[in-house]
């Protein structure tokens, strides 16, 4: 891992409404569909991620960061992005504590992008 996700994170926004609203065409039900979906699935991967870290499985680590990252790109997420890229990369170099803590990031990260997608369907 190396240390520019740790420099250039602050710089980046949890979230880029503007952005994910014109990937999207502004269709605001389908932004609203893809808000709740990312919302019950990304939970559900970042436990999994988890359970496969006590399990040191590194590839399962990697399908779900990537998907991760997808969907979090698709969603505008560029912190929950950065990060999940970043451990996808730090499989491929096999650094387990560079990795713990990454994952510890993306949850934080997760949390922090999801109270700004819940607030924005207030």
């Amino acid at each position: 891992m190396t240390a520019g996700i740790y420099e250039t994170l602050p710089s980046c926004p949890v979230w880029d409404r503007t952005k994910m609203e014109s990937r999207m065409m502004n269709n605001k039900a389908f932004i609203r569909e893809m808000i709740k979906h990312f919302l019950n699935d990304v939970p559900r991967k970042l436990k999994k991620i988890d359970s496969l870290l006590l399990n040191d499985d590194f590839s399962g680590i990697k399908f779900h960061a990537h998907s991760i990252a997808g969907m979090s790109g698709q969603m505008s997420g560029d912190r929950v992005h950065a990060v999940a890229r970043e451990i996808e990369r730090c499989i491929a170099a096999s650094s387990r504590d560079a990795l713990t803590q990454l994952i510890l990031d993306l949850n934080v990260q997760f949390k922090l992008l999801s109270k700004e997608l819940r607030d924005s369907q207030r």
